[in-house]
């Protein structure tokens, strides 16, 4: 399956990486981090299905589904011949508020979808 990621994600991926560098002081660990990510969101090319259904966590049905990577989860949707990540989020934070403050992350006809390249986060 192919994957791809939404603009929104992948701002998700710098704001984790400028945080993690910036805040916290430390470059080489938001390296690893944004590289343990991409390992988890290639992964689903291969096994899109393993991650944990959105519902269990909210009382709505949704065809999303999240896995986590280190304090991240990665929430994405399948589709029949792609895998789209939607938001990539710290694992704490109030997800509701998130996905229902911006009604456009449940839009299941984005097409405003891009490839950016992921090694210009990396340092």
């Amino acid at each position: 399956m192919k994957v791809d990621i939404s603009p929104r994600a992948y701002e998700d991926l710098e704001s984790i990486k400028k945080y993690i560098e910036e805040k916290l002081q430390n470059p080489s660990t938001a390296k690893t981090i944004l590289i343990d990510i991409m390992d988890s969101i290639k992964s689903l090319d291969k096994l899109p299905d393993r991650g944990t259904p959105l519902n269990t966590l909210l009382s709505i049905k949704s065809d999303y589904r999240f896995i986590q990577s280190h304090n991240y989860a990665i929430f994405y949707r399948t589709e029949e011949t792609r895998v789209f990540i939607v938001r990539i989020l710290y694992k704490h934070r109030n997800f509701m508020k998130v996905f229902f403050a911006d009604e456009t992350i449940l839009d299941l006809n984005d097409e405003n979808i891009n490839h950016p390249p992921i090694h210009g986060l990396l340092p």
